[in-house]
């Protein structure tokens, strides 16, 4: 029987962003491949973990099909926009950065 080979660690560096960082690539607003989370303010809880793969977390954001969610938030956990701020994840990892890694640490990070 063949041993079963370790994945390689992937780490996730979160920063939390604030309003107007600037311009250029340096701005975690403008990255465009990485994670992104919303969290609670008052209890720090991560609500939702989401993915910019050739769009930015400033276009994630603002997507139209983010205001479905800030209503499921509304309605399920009394927050607002207000209540909620946006972090954003920086990968290090061996592997290469694509779309299969970031689907591949998604799921893991929601479920920590």
């Amino acid at each position: 029987m063949a041993a079963k080979s370790t994945p390689p660690d992937v780490v996730v560096e979160w920063i939390e962003l604030d309003e107007d960082e600037g311009s250029g690539a340096e701005n975690p607003w403008n990255w465009d491949f990485c994670l992104y989370a919303y969290v609670d303010d008052a209890s720090n809880e991560i609500l939702y973990i989401g993915k910019c793969y050739s769009t930015t977390v400033r276009q994630r954001y603002f997507a139209q099909d983010k205001d479905k969610l800030f209503d499921f938030f509304a309605a399920e956990r009394d927050l607002t926009e207000e209540n909620i701020h946006i972090i954003a994840g920086e990968l290090e990892s061996e592997l290469k950065y694509d779309d299969d890694l970031l689907s591949s640490v998604e799921p893991v990070t929601e479920n920590s």
